[in-house]
């Protein structure tokens, strides 16, 4: 897990393909406890921290990283055409992860 200083995290990497929708289960989303609830769901499980960094959960976070140069948004399987269509990089800032929910991979 990538953590975040709120109580979230900005990513998660898995080594193997369990069962991705029990693992986010009954996740108090958005809260200082997201990244906790997710943790115990992954019971027995080795669980590593990478360094933190901030998410982008409201208005005045993406503001926040606005603010910093942010420029790219690398979106999820669901929104990957728009990912064609999006301006290249103008190499000034960061980058910002979205949030694409659960939809599979079509195609």
């Amino acid at each position: 897990f990538g953590p975040c200083d709120d109580g979230g995290y900005w990513m998660v990497g898995l080594r193997r393909s369990p069962r991705v929708r029990a693992i986010f289960a009954d996740v108090r989303w958005s809260s200082a406890h997201t990244l906790a609830d997710t943790r115990a769901n992954l019971k027995g499980a080795c669980v590593a921290l990478t360094h933190p960094l901030e998410d982008v959960d409201d208005g005045a976070s993406y503001r926040r990283l606005g603010a910093a140069g942010a420029r790219v948004i690398l979106p999820g399987w669901r929104h990957r055409e728009d990912t064609r269509q999006a301006p290249d990089n103008d190499q000034r800032g960061g980058i910002i992860l979205r949030d694409a929910g659960f939809a599979r991979p079509s195609g």
